[in-house]
């Protein structure tokens, strides 16, 4: 998987053996979007990010899955912290 600025949506992701085309699939959007969104150049909405966190099956908090590995940066969810 490539590198990209969500590192816990993208263990999530390698953990469930899935990619960024299955999941782009599942939550309805292009590929080409995803991609996008994943290197940081336009934000996953709340929409996206909830129908994200259920097609992982996961209940971990939006503000870690989309957050930095850092933390204290505003996360991509469309302006939430």
């Amino acid at each position: 998987m490539r590198n990209g600025k969500y590192p816990i949506l993208q263990a999530q992701m390698v953990i469930r053996g899935m990619t960024r085309r299955d999941l782009a699939e599942q939550i309805h959007i292009s590929y080409v979007s995803m991609n996008r969104k994943m290197a940081g150049m336009t934000p996953f909405t709340l929409d996206e990010a909830i129908r994200i966190r259920e097609a992982l099956g996961t209940e971990t908090a939006l503000e870690k899955l989309f957050g930095p590995a850092g933390g204290g940066e505003k996360t991509a969810v469309s302006g939430q912290r």
